[in-house]
C-alpha cells in the first residue's frame, strides 16, 4: 500500500513539472522537397491579342466633299467664314479601313460590330445620309440615318450587329452618300481641318477559326495564379529547378516568356533570361496534325528568393515567330497551347 502511495505522488509531480505553457509558440522548421505544378494553363484562340476588340477610324474632311462635287460651294482647303449651301447624295469613298494585322480571315462564334459617327463639321449631317461597309466587293452592312447629326460635335452610333457565323477580313471598304442642310443661309466659321470621324468597332469577339500569313502579328497571353507561400506556413527555396512543359497544338512557332507578378499584378521578374523558342505543332496541309512537346529546365537562382516570396500571379506571353514553310495557316478554336511550370525544389519551411 505504501508503494502505491509513493507511485501516485510521483505521477502527480511528473504532471506538475510537465505543465503545458499554452502561451508558448511552437515554431516548426524543417527542410522538404516538392515536385509539383506551380503554374498550369491551357491557351486557345480566346487568348489571342488583337482579336477581342478591333478598332479602325476613318476621317472625312470638308475638302473631300468639295472634291467629290466641285463648284457646289462647299469649302475646300481654306479657312474662314462663309455660307455653306445644302447638298444631297454626294458620293464619298471608297475609303479603306485597316481593321487588324492579326489575320487574313476570321470566322466568328460571337461578337458585335458597330460604328460611331462624330460630326466635326460646322454644319449638320442630314438624315438620309447612307453609310455602307463592304468586304471583298460584297456588302457587309449599310445604314441610313434616321435623324440629323448636329454640327460641331454631334454623335450617332449604329445599334450593334451580331457577328455570329460571320466571316471577316482585315480590310473593310467604306462608302458614304452624304447630305447636309448646310448653314441655312447663315455665315459659319470653318477650318480646313474640320472633319467627320467614322469609327468601326468589333467587340467581345470570339473566333471559331482564323487564317494567318507571314506578316500577321499577334500575341497569346494569359495571367494565372502562382503562390509558393501560405498565410501561416512560409517557404524559402534553398535549391532546385523549374521544369517547363509546353504542349503546342497550334501550327505556329513562338517565343515564350513567363513573368512573375505581385499581388497588384506589377512586374517583378521573368522566368527565362531571354524568351525561349517553342516549336510548332506537327503540321499536315498547313493545319495541326499532332501536338509538339517542348521541355526546358531553368535552374533556381537564389537571387529569385524575394521574387518567389512576392509572386502571386504569372503572366504567360507568346509572340508569333514564324509559320514554318506554309504560305497560310488555319488555327481553330480546338487548337490549344498547354503550359505547365513544375517546381522541383528543396524548401526550408517555417511558420
Amino acid at each position: 500500500m505504501r508503494l502505491l502511495n509513493y507511485f501516485l505522488i510521483f505521477i502527480l509531480l511528473l504532471f506538475y513539472s510537465c505543465k503545458l505553457n499554452t502561451k508558448q509558440e511552437i515554431t516548426p522548421n524543417w527542410n522538404t522537397y516538392i515536385l509539383g505544378p506551380l503554374v498550369k494553363a491551357s491557351l486557345t484562340l480566346e487568348n489571342f491579342s488583337n482579336l477581342e476588340n478591333i478598332h479602325a477610324t476613318q476621317t472625312i474632311r470638308l475638302s473631300d466633299i468639295e472634291s467629290a462635287k466641285p463648284g457646289d460651294g462647299f469649302p475646300g482647303n481654306l479657312s474662314g467664314t462663309t455660307v455653306i449651301p445644302a447638298v444631297s447624295d454626294i458620293p464619298l469613298g471608297p475609303y479603306s479601313l485597316d481593321l487588324t494585322s492579326a489575320f487574313t480571315q476570321a470566322i466568328f462564334d460571337s461578337g458585335q460590330f458597330y460604328f460611331v459617327i462624330t460630326n466635326g463639321f460646322p454644319v449638320d449631317v442630314k438624315e438620309g445620309t447612307i453609310i455602307k461597309f463592304s468586304q471583298n466587293g460584297v456588302l457587309f452592312t449599310a445604314d441610313t440615318l434616321k435623324s440629323n447629326i448636329a454640327a460641331n460635335g454631334g454623335v450617332y452610333q449604329l445599334p450593334p450587329i451580331s457577328l455570329i457565323g460571320k466571316t471577316m477580313y482585315p480590310q473593310m471598304s467604306l462608302n458614304v452618300s452624304f447630305s447636309s442642310d448646310g448653314s441655312n443661309n447663315k455665315p459659319v466659321t470653318f477650318n480646313s481641318n474640320d472633319y467627320i470621324t467614322i469609327e468601326v468597332f468589333l467587340s467581345d469577339v470570339k473566333a471559331k477559326s482564323i487564317s494567318v500569313k507571314p506578316g500577321n502579328s499577334f500575341q497569346i497571353s494569359d495571367t494565372t495564379n502562382f503562390q509558393l507561400s501560405g498565410d501561416v506556413i512560409k517557404a524559402n527555396t534553398v535549391s532546385g529547378n523549374f521544369i517547363t512543359h509546353f504542349g503546342n497544338g497550334l501550327p505556329l512557332e513562338f517565343d515564350a516568356q513567363a513573368y512573375f507578378l505581385d499581388e497588384n499584378k506589377n512586374l517583378i521578374d521573368s522566368l527565362f533570361t531571354s524568351p525561349t523558342l517553342i516549336g510548332p505543332a506537327n503540321i499536315a496541309n498547313c493545319q495541326t496534325s499532332s501536338v509538339h512537346q517542348t521541355l526546358d529546365t531553368v535552374p533556381y537562382n537564389t537571387k529569385k528568393q524575394t521574387t518567389l516570396n512576392n509572386t502571386r500571379y504569372t503572366w504567360l506571353n507568346f509572340t508569333i515567330k514564324s509559320l514554318g514553310n506554309c504560305a497560310e495557316l488555319t488555327i481553330t478554336d480546338t487548337d490549344t497551347l498547354e503550359v505547365q511550370i513544375v517546381g522541383d525544389l528543396k524548401l526550408n519551411i517555417t511558420n
